[in-house]
């Protein structure tokens, strides 16, 4: 949208010869293109032409500027250049296009403006190289090693700039709910320390097939849901299908062996750990 309009805004101005040096339209949205009286306006852009680029500033009627942007000269719809947003007269975010593509670093700033959040690498608008997020001192929080969209390595430091587990990090990073609400959903799902493989080798190696179903040859799965609460503690587990039919024998053993698992990392919901229901299937099958 935004090429579109400035393709519209930049021909309007090459047809009737007025774009000089700097140039200023009122405008009472992002969006407008046709210059209203300053009395009514809500916003300002001024436009300059700085050798083959059209720059464009955007600033709210008070003069606190939202962004600046670049656009190819003779292909106005075709970004390049330097872009900088603001938020509340301080930097946001910056980095450059190259024709209509991020290309090289884009930082991200804290509400200061000027201590960097993140900092992520682009190659044709796909992140693809190092990006990397911070602390507020300024220490490397995690880095994310990128090939053509895909994260190929994750790691997480503490505030001192020593090497953790990425699992650690996330723990101490929200706060708990003490609502008490069990969410059937959360934003972030709880997950197995480990992730899926960690689990089923939890499962594997804790499970006890009981005999009568061992001599009976029967195999199959149970289905049991159960609670992570907020502080990644397996609580109430309850069987919702029994697949094996030799008397819940198998059931039972499943729910001993998911409560008897170790702490999970709790899901998140609106910034902090939650209690949310959980449901596995727990198959056993003989060898």
């Amino acid at each position: 949208m935004r090429s579109i309009i400035y393709i519209l805004l930049f021909l309007s101005y090459i047809s009737s010869g007025k774009l000089y040096s700097q140039d200023t339209i009122y405008v009472k949205t992002y969006s407008d293109t046709i210059s209203i009286a300053k009395k009514d306006a809500v916003f300002f852009k001024i436009l300059h032409k700085e050798s083959n680029l059209l720059r464009v500033d955007f600033f709210d009627i008070n003069g606190t500027i939202i962004s600046i942007e670049h656009f190819n000269l003779e292909q106005p719809n075709i970004r390049q250049g330097d872009f900088i947003y603001y938020s509340n007269g301080k930097t946001y975010m910056k980095g450059k296009f190259d024709k209509d593509k991020m290309n090289g670093t884009w930082t991200t700033y804290n509400s200061d403006g000027k201590s960097i959040e993140k900092e992520d690498n682009y190659l044709n608008s796909i992140k693809d190289g190092k990006s990397t997020t911070f602390y507020k001192n300024g220490k490397r929080q995690k880095s994310y090693d990128y090939s053509n969209g895909t994260i190929i390595t994750t790691s997480c430091f503490d505030t001192s700039g020593h090497k953790l587990d990425c699992d650690s990090l996330y723990l101490v990073s929200y706060e708990e709910d003490a609502s008490g609400t069990i969410h059937d959903r959360a934003e972030v799902m709880p997950k197995f320390k480990g992730g899926a493989t960690q689990l089923m080798k939890f499962l594997s190696n804790n499970i006890k097939y009981p005999e009568e179903a061992r001599k009976k040859n029967l195999e199959g799965k149970v289905v049991v849901k159960f609670v992570i609460d907020e502080k990644g503690t397996v609580i109430n587990p309850i069987i919702l299908a029994d697949g094996i039919g030799d008397g819940g024998r198998c059931a039972k053993e499943a729910i001993r062996v998911i409560a008897s698992m170790p702490k999970w990392i709790p899901g998140l919901q609106n910034g902090k750990f939650v209690k949310t229901y959980y449901t596995l299937p727990v198959s056993f099958k003989l060898n």
